[in-house]
């Protein structure tokens, strides 16, 4: 997969086992480059697991950077989480407290807290799992107890918050640290609060597909998306839907915020094998959508992956990188912007190659099966196995 994030003039450019960052205001100056290599100090002692952890890529599954652009996260395919923040100078750096981590189970979405006191990251067993990023929080997290929260026994650290019994697609948390909202394959959005999220505020039900975005909005207002073309606004406390917009039955892949107040936001919406996306204004209680604007040239078999706003829209693509005028949706290839850094050549030659990690044929249900049931049997009888190996 390809991902962009951004931050005022910052271009973050996740592809691969690439991290790139561009200045976009300042004649698109390479800021910051890195290639993922895989710690020395892998967990396990067994050669095997050795091996396999050396043979897998380093291949960015999910990223994330934190509100005030100081800190960036990501985790690979090779279950390590990776962690840079910025110096006196402010340069990014390997995060001196904790540069990386290693995970139970492949990550698919991966954030800050708000107070950035600790990193949280969903996964496909469907477990969200909270990483101290501060002294105190570091040590706080050393006496949790060493199990997951379905009880599974985990010695790689960090404290089990949320479980669902299918793959964590997406999570928020509000603006004051108070409530975290996760989403699953299996149609729900659960509410907890947070810390404590043993204790359920809501549980918000009503899609009827997989949960591709969660959103955390003011006044107690969530927005999601989900596969079944339709966006929900909600209202937290009562766990009701108090306004919808649907997209035609189109496979929501990702709903993208660009910006908020308390009562009016704008987001974009993407699509899984479409090579367009929309723009949604959401003010005086009305939906404002935009024509469907295109993500590159419509060449054969290209892919769109990601897509930021900064003061126009840019968008990757298997066919690389394009900026699209918002006023008139000019759009215009801008891969030559990148042909004299070295890391970038390889980043383009990369994207060629690149397939989605997790399509959305292998996420819908099969709405006809016992398939639930069948999964929850063998996740206990593997639970259990677990749980006697290491008691015994």
């Amino acid at each position: 997969m390809a991902f962009l994030q951004n931050h005022n003039n910052d271009l973050f450019i996740f592809i691969g086992n690439k991290v790139c960052i561009f200045d976009t205001e300042n004649d698109w100056n390479l800021k910051f480059s890195t290639t993922l290599e895989l710690p020395s100090d892998i967990p396990y002692t067994n050669e095997s697991t050795i091996m396999h952890y050396k043979n897998i890529p380093s291949t960015v599954l999910c990223c994330n950077i934190s509100k005030n652009g100081d800190k960036m996260c990501l985790a690979t395919a090779n279950k390590v989480a990776y962690i840079f923040s910025k110096d006196d100078s402010g340069n990014f750096i390997k995060y001196p407290k904790r540069p990386h981590l290693f995970v139970l189970k492949a990550s698919t979405v991966i954030s800050f807290s708000n107070s950035e006191e600790h990193l949280l990251i969903g996964d496909r067993h469907g477990t969200l799992t909270r990483y101290g990023l501060t002294d105190k929080s570091i040590e706080e997290e050393k006496k949790a107890k060493k199990i997951s929260v379905f009880g599974e026994p985990n010695e790689l650290g960090g404290e089990g918050l949320v479980g669902h019994i299918s793959m964590i697609l997406d999570f928020d948390i509000n603006e004051n640290d108070t409530f975290i909202f996760t989403g699953d394959r299996d149609e729900k959005i659960k509410v907890c609060h947070y810390p404590e999220s043993y204790e359920i505020e809501q549980m918000l039900l009503g899609h009827k597909g997989y949960i591709s975005s969660v959103i955390s909005l003011p006044n107690n207002k969530l927005l999601s998306g989900s596969s079944d073309g339709w966006v929900y606004l909600w209202d937290v406390k009562s766990g009701k839907i108090v306004d919808s917009l649907n997209f035609d039955g189109k496979i929501i892949r990702r709903v993208k915020l660009i910006e908020k107040n308390d009562n009016d936001f704008t987001f974009i919406v993407t699509f899984e094998e479409e090579n367009f996306f929309i723009v949604v204004k959401y003010l005086n209680n009305k939906w404002n959508v935009s024509d469907s604007i295109k993500a590159n040239n419509g060449f054969e078999n290209d892919f769109f992956f990601d897509i930021v706003f900064t003061s126009k829209y840019i968008t990757v693509n298997k066919s690389g990188f394009y900026e699209i005028d918002p006023t008139n949706y000019e759009i215009t290839n801008i891969n030559e912007r990148f042909k004299s850094f070295v890391d970038m050549e390889e980043v383009l030659k990369i994207l060629e190659t690149l397939t989605d990690p997790l399509p959305a044929l292998h996420i819908c249900k099969d709405v006809d099966s016992t398939n639930i049931d069948e999964y929850m049997k063998r996740k206990e009888d593997r639970i259990s196995k677990k749980v006697k190996v290491a008691t015994e």
